[in-house]
């Protein structure tokens, strides 16, 4: 069964095999170029190296190499018999058109592109995954066999959620897709899976520029994936927060100004 992604186009390329269980993980990489047809020259060139999609957020334009169910080859994996194999271990892998050095400064729109495009398809068609446990993603220290960020086999095998490449065990060294925002990713995904209900009209004032216990339970939940004590990015709660009530209070002064202006 081939299962096309209504945003992609069609590249279909061979698969390969199957995966050893359910798909649980979804791995980043980035193609350290600047267009789709650049990576596809480059498959071509090389061989089977393809992933299961190659992306590109700016132009919001990506193409489909294999189906979800089947496994790709990105990932360099040991000489071990079938199916023993790092790409088959329930992987599914997209390639990010873009350099691993400048994803933490790519646009909220270009994450969001990601998730509305390719991510949230994927967790229909894939729904053991857990979307929300984040690996920690680190900038080029990550590079390297031994990186400090880089999983042991136990953890590769148990982990559920959203790696990268720089996650994947020995022998692979690279360290894209480099320090993506957690944060800003978890949000996205937050906003399509999970969004907030429509309240009816007329909209009640909040008071004294409280958040409503709807953006109260929203804030609460991307904060919850940020700081997740195994998978998480401290580092970026208390910039999200400040995003996130500056936002929020923004929206209650303009509901003040609107319930105003009605009276």
């Amino acid at each position: 069964m081939t299962e096309q992604f209504p945003a992609l186009h069609a590249d279909w390329r061979p698969d390969n095999g199957k995966h050893k269980g359910q798909v649980t993980k979804v791995l980043l990489h980035t193609t350290e170029g600047s267009t789709v047809s650049g990576a596809q020259g480059v498959y071509n060139s090389r061989g089977r190296i393809h992933p299961h999609v190659t992306y590109d957020p700016r132009q919001r334009y990506g193409v489909q190499h294999v189906s979800v169910h089947k496994a790709s080859f990105s990932i360099k994996s040991r000489r071990l018999p079938w199916p023993h194999s790092f790409n088959r271990d329930g992987v599914f892998q997209i390639e990010i058109v873009g350099y691993a050095s400048k994803t933490p400064v790519m646009p909220n729109e270009w994450y969001e592109a990601l998730v509305l495009d390719v991510l949230d398809p994927l967790f229909d068609l894939a729904p053991a995954i857990q979307w929300w446990h984040f690996a920690r993603f680190v900038g080029s220290s990550g590079y390297g066999t031994r990186a400090a960020q880089r999983f042991g086999m136990a953890t590769w095998l148990a982990f559920n959620g959203v790696v990268g490449h720089q996650h994947a065990p020995a022998p692979n060294s690279h360290w894209d897709p480099g320090a993506i925002r957690v944060s800003t990713l978890a949000a996205a995904i937050v906003d399509v899976r999970e969004p907030e209900p429509i309240p009816p009209d007329p909209i009640p004032p909040p008071e004294e520029d409280d958040m409503t216990p709807a953006q109260e339970a929203k804030l609460d939940r991307v904060l919850a994936i940020v700081d997740d004590d195994d998978y998480g990015n401290k580092a970026l709660l208390d910039t999200m927060t400040k995003k996130f009530r500056a936002v929020f209070e923004k929206l209650n002064r303009l509901l003040d100004h609107f319930n105003l202006s009605r009276n």
